[in-house]
């Protein structure tokens, strides 16, 4: 850990990584009344801080309604932040105008969670691959028709398809087709929001393989946004979880998954059902994991209300993402994490980087 001026901890990687989020906050209000006065805020993101490093996945995991979808929306400024900065290979977003965001897009791209909605249904899938081409003027037009066979063939797809409209593909084939078009401008940064969600359980495990290999060939840096924890720690090198608009723990994917060092992070584990129907896998939680993220805005820690071994202290003093004693990258955002009992995942010692299967 290196230690700035504000007195903030920092990876040593985060100094040349390519994306870098700090105190991150979007917040809506939240209105009454007839003349829609704001009444109050719903603090969608709350203070959040991270980096990734060029060639890197980030996993960002939570339960719905955590404000994964809305971190991803802002670091490509989707949305306009409340606080904080985002900054992508150097350049903080919140200061470019317009224009020179509209100019920096063709460098960071989106996969979208449904892959039915966000196809034009009247255009061809030449069309819909070739507009990010055609509206930030790369190439002429025989060399973008060229790049749209390559993008089709390198996503699984054939030249053959490319005058067809997306309601004559399958839900893996549409995302593929989603997955080219944001592939169109050679972009440096891609984040996947829910990539697989919307997909068959046949289907994600190919289509996540297809972004692995992507990857790999082209050196893309993702922002896997996702629930599937199969999934998440298949694709991530590093995983940061998130509860209530804030990150609670962050760190490499062994140590995430093999010892989690948060409640939240634990009962996340525990709660994927295991092979008799209506079961879950167990472990020291009980019906605490079944209660809602608390949108509460009072003092203490957020998970407070839920954790089983929640004490006095964790509703007076909001905990900071803090080192985990001998584990360099791994941070979390507990008071008790040193106290609590040693975990164990409830699969055991798999090998995270085999690959899934369809």
């Amino acid at each position: 850990m290196l230690a700035v001026g504000t007195g903030i901890l920092l990876d040593p990687g985060e100094l040349i990584a390519l994306v870098k989020v700090r105190d991150l906050q979007v917040h809506f209000p939240v209105r009454e009344g007839l003349w829609r006065r704001t009444a109050g805020q719903v603090k969608a993101v709350d203070g959040v801080s991270f980096h990734i490093e060029e060639g890197e996945t980030l996993g960002l995991v939570g339960e719905s309604g955590s404000g994964k979808s809305t971190t991803g929306r802002a670091v490509l400024g989707l949305i306009r932040p409340t606080g904080g900065t985002v900054s992508v290979d150097g350049k903080v977003l919140q200061d470019l105008t317009p224009e020179e965001l509209r100019l920096e897009r063709r460098h960071f791209q989106m996969i979208f969670q449904d892959p039915f909605a966000s196809l034009n249904p009247r255009a061809t899938v030449a069309s819909i691959v070739r507009e990010p081409l055609d509206v930030h003027g790369v190439g002429t037009p025989s060399s973008r028709a060229q790049r749209v066979r390559d993008l089709l063939e390198s996503v699984g797809l054939g030249a053959a398809h490319a005058g067809r409209y997306p309601h004559e593909f399958s839900g893996g084939q549409r995302q593929r087709i989603g997955i080219a078009r944001a592939l169109a401008t050679s972009p440096r940064l891609i984040v996947a929001d829910e990539p697989i969600s919307a997909l068959d359980v046949s289907i994600q495990a190919q289509v996540v393989n297809l972004m692995t290999d992507l990857k790999r060939e082209l050196g893309l840096t993702y922002l896997f946004i996702a629930h599937d924890l199969a999934m998440v720690r298949h694709i991530s090198d590093r995983v940061a979880v998130m509860l209530a608009g804030k990150l609670v723990e962050i760190g490499p994917r062994h140590r995430v998954f093999g010892a989690p060092a948060h409640p939240y992070t634990r009962m996340l584990l525990e709660s994927v059902p295991d092979g008799e129907p209506g079961k879950r896998r167990g472990g020291s939680h009980g019906e605490q994991s079944a209660l809602p993220p608390s949108p509460s805005t009072g003092p203490g820690c957020i998970f407070q209300r839920r954790c089983p071994f929640a004490e006095r202290a964790c509703g007076a003093e909001v905990p900071d993402l803090t080192p985990v004693a001998g584990e360099e990258g791994h941070r979390v955002a507990c008071l008790r994490s040193a106290q609590l009992p040693r975990w164990q995942h409830p699969e055991g010692p798999s090998d995270p980087t085999s690959p899934p299967t369809a």
